[in-house]
């Protein structure tokens, strides 16, 4: 737009859409969002607004407004409101009732038209012609893609991408930019070969390009890009997600399947699948899928017959069997995903949680716990949020456990990839129904996070839970007899020490009070115990001055206990002594033998060092573990 003098400026907005070779009104008007609802059918006019000391600028935020729908019942009644308010000289006219009732469309391409005017002594008058947007899809949903199923790719290029989008109206392009824009892709269009994936799902897959890597960065493990995806003109972007090119090796055969993703170093499932796709374009396959029993998915023997090209893999589906198929295909996770979301009710989504666990690969997991396997927390948010009774599903998830009675929470607590927003909701969420659930050695979900470090999960469980939840959570002693506390000291998880440390004195709890089960040691016990005093006893004599006072239940504190194991000579003729007496008396009496273990203290002590308790069963805390 042309320079523009400083007397008052008014600048006009209008939807308009192409009619043949010319632009028109739009019968959508655009609205600003207002309190209460109100459509008046007036164009937008907006002050011209001083930007910068040195010149005027105009700034149009669609954030501020709405455009509002017209029923094609209503063309006639909106038309005739619009049309004294489009009169003014400059602005765009409207079409006639017979040309907007026969280019009538619930989704269509529209522009913004900007028409600039100056007030002067009779009234405003145009100065400059009207300024068009780029075309903007106007549809009854927001278009987005809702996940990125490989995220990962390799740098020699040479598999599929799966992208599950909100709709798949138009096969959308994709480019794929270094963070710092000095790589990027041309544009990718889909691979145009999967009807009833795209129909059925909304997923387009794109085939990934090589990363053209500089000398300077051939030695780089991987590369941060951005994945932008266009709209159908491919000139607005409609999102961007974060992908990574990363340096590992594609076998052939990867680079001619659908599913070809990354598996962790240790994985040991066998990359060689037979391809779920093809059943999925199967449309007989697909119904039958969607409206099998969960009992009928586990009772099957191999997979469900399809297509010839389906039944020349079924060996490869004999060989591994239901429980090794598909374990790491983030794609069935994500669709499954999809569905649960869209789910009207929480048996719904039990359902569809029991037909995926076919394809997932076995029978003792769940669509959430690979999810989050998969760092996808934030799509289970979104499923749990959508389903019509939250808390009951909230309830199910919380309680939800696999083959080793690991819970979501379990899972949480020993993966990464998961922001601290989603994971304060996964544990705040959790914590109304059961924060101590135990896997099969007795860990709680804190036992876990401790023992992977994961300090910054710890911090956001700490925010995310009440001082009684809390206090409930470190008092649960694990198949070994250590709570959160003691398994830090005993598994050398120093970092997490230092929290737990400092938790424990943010909840005004004595940690010299909290005991092992079984031999009562206190935390400084099992640090003299494990010949590990370096920092953990001065961390905890710096928090606790008088820590070196508290006794076991032997009578000991740790120093005490510690001098004792320093003498060999006196303990070994106790033992002798102790040897010989018991050969000597195979016939005396129990109440003899008692009084000869009343001899020997060092017998005593080492029996409770060896797993027997020292106190009577029923004055021992309760075990926590089932």
């Amino acid at each position: 737009m042309k320079e523009i003098p400083n007397d008052p400026i008014e600048i006009v907005c209008q939807v308009v859409r192409k009619y043949g070779d010319h632009y028109m009104v739009s019968p959508n008007t655009l609205q600003k969002r207002t309190e209460p609802y109100h459509l008046n059918y007036e164009p937008i006019r907006e002050p011209m607004v001083r930007c910068e000391s040195s010149k005027n600028q105009f700034e149009f935020s669609m954030e501020n407004f709405f455009i509002a729908k017209t029923k094609k019942d209503d063309l006639a009644m909106v038309l005739q409101r619009m049309e004294p308010r489009v009169k003014q000289k400059g602005l765009f006219g409207l079409p006639s009732l017979s040309q907007a009732t026969k280019d009538f469309k619930k989704h269509e391409r529209i522009y913004l038209a900007f028409t600039a005017f100056e007030k002067g002594k009779s009234g405003f008058k145009q100065i400059a012609e009207s300024l068009i947007s780029h075309s903007i899809y106007n549809g009854n949903d927001k278009r987005s893609l809702n996940i990125c199923c490989n995220p990962q790719l390799p740098f020699e290029g040479g598999i599929n991408m799966h992208l599950l989008l909100s709709d798949v109206q138009h096969d959308y392009k994709i480019e794929i930019r270094r963070d710092d824009g000095q790589w990027t892709t041309h544009l990718i269009s889909p691979i145009v070969k999967t009807r009833t994936l795209k129909e059925l799902h909304k997923v387009l897959i794109y085939p990934t390009p090589k990363y053209d890597a500089t000398d300077t960065e051939k030695q780089r493990t991987s590369v941060n890009c951005k994945l932008i995806l266009y709209d159908a003109d491919d000139s607005t972007e409609i999102q961007t997600v974060d992908v990574v090119y990363a340096r590992y090796a594609v076998a052939p055969e990867d680079a001619a399947e659908d599913f070809a993703f990354y598996c962790n170093e240790g994985d040991d499932q066998d990359r060689d699948q037979f391809n779920i796709l093809e059943l999925m374009e199967d449309d007989a396959n697909m119904h039958d899928i969607l409206n099998m029993s969960g009992s009928d998915f586990f009772n099957m023997d191999s997979r469900p017959s399809g297509s010839q090209e389906a039944h020349a893999s079924s060996d490869i589906a004999q060989n591994h069997g239901p429980d090794r198929t598909f374990r790491n295909n983030q794609i069935m996770v994500c669709l499954g995903l999809n569905y649960i979301r869209n789910a009207k009710s929480l048996e719904e989504a039990v359902r569809i949680n029991e037909r995926y666990l076919y394809w997932l690969g076995t029978g003792s997991t769940s669509i959430f716990h690979e999810a989050l396997k998969l760092g996808l927390l934030k799509y289970i948010r979104q499923a749990a949020t959508s389903i019509e009774n939250k808390d009951a599903f909230l309830k199910y998830l919380a309680l939800l456990k696999d083959g080793r009675n690991a819970t979501v929470l379990h899972i949480l607590a020993s993966t990464a990839g998961h922001s601290d927003e989603d994971a304060a909701w996964l544990i705040s969420s959790c914590a109304v129904y059961d924060l101590t659930l135990q896997k099969n050695r007795g860990e709680t979900f804190l036992h876990i996070a401790v023992d992977n470090q994961k300090v910054a999960l710890l911090e956001t469980i700490m925010k995310s839970l009440t001082t009684k939840q809390m206090l409930e959570v470190l008092t649960v002693w694990d198949i070994s007899g250590n709570n959160p506390l003691h398994s830090a000291i005993v598994n050398n998880k120093l970092e997490s020490f230092k929290w737990l440390l400092k938790c424990y004195q943010k909840l005004n709890v004595n940690a010299c009070e909290v005991r092992t089960l079984g031999y009562g040691s206190t935390p400084l016990h099992l640090v003299i115990e494990s010949n590990r005093r370096h920092p953990y006893e001065e961390l905890i004599l710096t928090a606790y001055n008088d820590a070196g006072n508290y006794e076991n239940y032997a009578g000991f504190n740790a120093y005490n206990e510690c001098m004792s194991e320093t003498q060999p000579d006196c303990m070994m003729e106790e033992l002798t002594l102790g040897g010989a007496e018991e050969s000597a008396s195979d016939s005396l009496s129990d109440d003899n033998s008692d009084d000869d273990d009343h001899h020997h203290p060092y017998r005593e002590m080492l029996r409770g060092r060896c797993g027997t308790p020292i106190l009577p069963m029923e004055k021992l805390p309760m075990r926590r573990y089932v």
